[in-house]
């Protein structure tokens, strides 16, 4: 009797790469109360503990108004669902917390926004290593130190992730 050696299942060359990634990203967005057209970017830090499950940290910085008279700078920490993991193009889902420090030039002034974010995005795998991103988050937040207003508006991001 011979012995035929088990067939190894070779991996799938988009399965999810666990451990850290490092990304870019290019923001146009909206914020509705204070009606700001924003723009910009920044970077992430992503963590995928399986291959359907991540944690992102990012920061970013905006330009806002008319005539750049505003700054925003967020900070998100996110929670991130991934579906379709063994192709190409993963969709996932995404949400979790903010927050944002936004100076105003024309005031003088400065505010601390604190709030939460949720959204939608797919990334593109090309190989096990870099991944291309398009998404969109909706945003609420309110004053640290202030009334009791909300603030909400949407971002579209595009961007790019190196696994490591």
């Amino acid at each position: 009797m011979v012995m035929q050696p088990a067939a190894v299942a070779e991996a799938s060359p988009f399965r999810r790469s666990r451990g850290f990634g490092l990304g870019l990203r290019a923001t146009a967005g909206y914020a509705g109360d204070n009606e700001l057209i924003i723009f910009g970017g920044g970077g992430l830090v992503r963590y995928i503990a399986t291959p359907r499950i991540g944690l992102e940290l990012s920061v970013d910085a905006y330009g806002a108004g008319d005539g750049d008279d505003a700054f925003l700078l967020p900070i998100q920490a996110s929670g991130l669902v991934f579906f379709n993991t063994r192709r190409s193009l993963q969709p996932y889902l995404l949400a979790g917390i903010n927050t944002s420090i936004l100076e105003c030039e024309n005031a003088d002034a400065s505010f601390l926004y604190a709030g939460a974010h949720a959204g939608v995005g797919a990334e593109l795998l090309i190989g096990r290593r870099l991944g291309l991103t398009l998404e969109a988050r909706g945003f609420v937040q309110g004053l640290v130190h202030g009334d009791d207003e909300l603030e909400y508006g949407v971002t579209f991001n595009t961007g790019f992730n190196l696994y490591l």
